[in-house]
């Protein structure tokens, strides 16, 4: 399997897992090169999600936190990074 691949399983995951949190609407923008891979629409909020997938978490995500942090969004908007870890089959997900 691809790099590729691993993403989009992922970014498919987490869209599934948005839509059972209550979200009606999630857009994936499909072969993403940008901060965003995942926008999420509920009745009160919008969530912008950047998926990882890796089979060993980094011990610091600052890097990606702050490509995430300098987006201008409204206040009504969450920005998070969620990091699928393969080899526990559990996500971190981090607010920015």
């Amino acid at each position: 399997m691809t790099s590729y691949q691993r993403g989009r399983r992922a970014e498919y995951m987490a869209r599934d897992m948005l839509l059972e949190q209550g979200y009606g609407l999630v857009i994936r923008s499909a072969a993403s090169k940008g901060p965003i891979d995942l926008a999420a629409f509920g009745a009160e909020s919008v969530k912008l999600v950047q998926v990882k997938s890796t089979v060993k978490a980094r011990p610091n995500y600052a890097d990606d936190i702050a490509v995430l942090q300098a987006l201008e969004v409204p206040e009504y908007c969450q920005v998070e990074l969620w990091i699928y870890l393969r080899t526990k089959r559990a996500w971190m997900i981090c607010p920015a």
